[in-house]
């Protein structure tokens, strides 16, 4: 009888640590697998954060990159509206300028020059011309513009002693003189390049002119901008 008992007893406690053990493992294998887990999340989070630190270092990039290019495309659009405004074209120049004007949240990229050839161009009142105005120039201070006449048929076969240089008065939009560069000749009114001096008190023209054969030659004259007569 007390053998059966001990080895009931035994019997038990064998059963115990048999389930002791199996439970040990079964909890060391879960410990094992919540570790791997915790590893894969942890792995997956600094994989998440190197993908975000990278997006972010190719959205600087590219933000570097539209910075840069839209720097250049100022300094090339100053420099055409600086071209614009030598040549008399104000309304191009004011086009140029316009599309840099500084809007809420973009870069304000407008420096001197802007705020200069703004200033110029706001100070000029463009004279609607007449509609002989075929090559012109206005002057350095806007307040003058001369261009050279155009013919209009039936012309005599001395036409071409007629063409005119007219300076227009800006300001009021009225013809200030007429000037015949070449008095007596017969000149040519197709492609006529006209240039004001840095001060705007003379200006430049550059006609072909036909001597007594017919044949055309180019010649220049300068004259000042106040009295109309050749210097």
């Amino acid at each position: 009888m007390a053998l059966a008992v001990a080895s009931g007893f035994l019997s038990l406690l064998v059963a115990d640590v048999l389930v002791s053990t199996w439970q040990a493992g079964v909890a060391r294998r879960a410990e094992k697998q919540s570790r791997l887990e915790a590893a894969r999340a942890v792995a997956a989070e600094r994989q998440a954060q190197q993908e975000r630190a990278d997006a972010e270092a190719r959205r600087v990039e590219a933000e570097a990159a539209r910075q840069s290019l839209q720097r250049l495309l100022y300094a090339s659009d100053m420099q055409l509206a600086e071209d614009a405004w030598e040549s008399g074209d104000i309304p191009r120049m004011r086009d140029l300028l316009e599309a840099h004007r500084p809007r809420p949240g973009t870069p304000d990229l407008c420096g001197f020059e802007w705020h200069y050839l703004r200033g110029l161009g706001t100070a000029v009142h463009v004279a609607n011309l007449a509609p002989d105005a075929t090559f012109g120039q206005l002057s350095p201070d806007g307040s003058r513009y001369v261009y050279v006449g155009m013919l209009f048929p039936p012309q005599g076969p001395d036409a071409g002693k007629k063409i005119e240089l007219e300076l227009v008065d800006i300001a009021s939009k009225r013809p200030v003189r007429r000037i015949v560069a070449f008095p007596g000749e017969s000149m040519s009114n197709v492609h006529v390049p006209l240039r004001f001096s840095p001060d705007g008190s003379r200006f430049l023209v550059m006609m072909r002119v036909g001597d007594a054969s017919g044949r055309f030659s180019w010649r220049i004259k300068v004259f000042d901008l106040e009295t109309g007569r050749a210097v």
